[in-house]
């Protein structure tokens, strides 16, 4: 808040393949609430944002903006096709949750080119 007031935490609930090696999710709650603003704002964390479960729980929260930050690469050593086809889908990914939650969705992505 405007007092530096910690509003509330969001971890990621599922760690992709990789990071599963060295960290483990935490379920909790997948909404922050604005007071001063009078929003609820739901946060997916990158792999998380592509599992059903959390579609589900922003829907549940009614929540009024969706933030998906993300760190993806693209994947490499496969054919361009491959590529190409999965990069298309991440991109579409903001604009298909924005149609099927029917609210304001913004996605970064650390990675350059795939977001």
């Amino acid at each position: 808040g405007p007092q530096g007031v910690v509003l509330g935490e969001v971890s990621k609930q599922t760690p992709c393949a990789l990071e599963a090696l060295y960290f483990k999710g935490k379920k909790g709650p997948k909404h922050i609430d604005l007071p001063a603003l009078g929003i609820r704002v739901g946060v997916g964390i990158c792999y998380d944002n592509q599992l059903r479960y959390l579609i589900e729980d922003v829907v549940d929260s009614d929540v009024d903006l969706m933030l998906m930050p993300h760190c993806a690469m693209y994947p490499e050593g496969l054919p361009k096709s491959i590529i190409e086809e999965w990069g298309d889908g991440f991109q579409a990914l903001p604009s298909r949750a924005a149609a099927l939650l029917g609210i304001p969705v913004v996605m970064a992505n650390h990675e350059n080119g795939a977001g």
